[in-house]
């Protein structure tokens, strides 16, 4: 009984198989023509070649909008710039006149010494009768 089983399970694939075989060879799509082949790449061809021209014009666009809008922001920062002077560098003052005032005092030393009795004599604030005042420092 199991052997007719299995050739029964056998049978019913097989014809499983073949049907399923019959209906995949069945009408399909018609083949495509030389014509109809390079039609299609023809029509690929240009949609890449579109889309690669759109890219470029859109790149082209784009720059060209960036430059004019930098412009743009550059003569309004210009225009909003201070345009007042920085205000301009003093001139300077002519010199004094320089006056040497007259001094008749002679130049000698302040503190009179033993040796150099010429410029104590001279000096009558320094001598009293003659005789040389000395000074403890």
């Amino acid at each position: 009984m199991a052997m007719k089983r299995n050739a029964f399970f056998i049978s019913m694939l097989g014809l499983c198989g073949l049907i399923f075989f019959v209906a995949a060879c069945g009408p399909g799509k018609p083949a495509k023509s030389k014509r109809e082949v390079i039609e299609e790449r023809v029509a690929k061809k240009m949609a890449i070649w579109r889309s690669n021209f759109q890219k470029r014009c859109r790149r082209r666009a784009m720059e060209e909008a960036t430059a004019l809008v930098d412009s743009i922001l550059i003569a309004t920062a210009r225009s909003k710039k201070d345009t007042v002077d920085k205000p301009v560098k003093p001139l300077k003052p002519n010199f004094p006149v320089f006056e040497v005032p007259l001094d008749t005092t002679p130049i000698g030393p302040v503190i009179p010494s033993e040796k150099d009795t010429s410029v104590s004599n001279s000096h009558s604030a320094n001598t009293r009768n003659g005789e040389v005042i000395k000074c403890a420092i």
